[in-house]
């Protein structure tokens, strides 16, 4: 009697069996869901990274945004002529003459009481402008263009006066679909430097 190859000769039977047999609807339903569970978390998880990278992108834009804003008020209210500091009229802006541009300019901020006919409550929303005061025919210009704010940012001036004899001001990114949803704020002042 030969059983241990008799046992190898019922195990290959058995494997051979099973293996033409295929597997059983409980192992195939078994399969299925965890093939479901990992589809799952792969999914969340690369819904979760595209996420945080869209805000990791946003906050770098709204400081990039914040930066160039600051750069180019920056410039016009250092070249103010420091012995001729503005005064603001009955709620009106803040006017000061602006030795890099050559003539008197005031910037639009919250608060600001100005006629500002031509220019819709959704632009004025969305950027920061500046004005030449020429009485009845005031000209209203962006502090940067339509092509560098992004399309989810937008920017405010939330403040604008002379203290101490500086200039200061605060700035305000936000989401441009959640406008009360500010991604990045700061407070600047500067010291004028132009004049005599």
């Amino acid at each position: 009697m030969n059983t241990g190859s008799n046992v190898q000769k019922m195990k290959r039977q058995i494997l051979k069996k099973w293996n033409q047999a295929g597997m059983s609807l409980a192992e195939t339903l078994f399969a299925v869901a965890l093939m479901g569970i990992v589809l799952v978390a792969v999914t969340t998880g690369v819904s979760t990274i595209l996420n945080v990278y869209n805000n990791i992108v946003m906050k770098a834009d709204a400081l990039t945004l914040l930066s160039t804003v600051n750069t180019l008020i920056t410039a016009d209210l250092e070249s103010a002529d420091a012995g001729n500091l503005p005064t603001s009229e009955g709620g009106n802006c803040w006017q000061f003459e602006s030795g890099k541009r050559g003539y008197s300019m005031a910037y639009l901020y919250q608060g600001c009481s100005v006629d500002v006919e031509g220019l819709s409550d959704d632009d004025r929303a969305m950027n920061i402008y500046y004005y030449v005061p020429k009485g009845i025919n005031t000209t209203f210009l962006p502090i940067v263009s339509d092509a560098t704010l992004t399309k989810r940012l937008g920017i405010r001036m939330t403040s604008f006066e002379v203290k101490n004899n500086c200039f200061e001001y605060k700035i305000e990114v936000f989401d441009s679909n959640k406008t009360d949803r500010v991604i990045k704020a700061q407070h600047f002042v500067v010291k004028p430097q132009g004049g005599a």
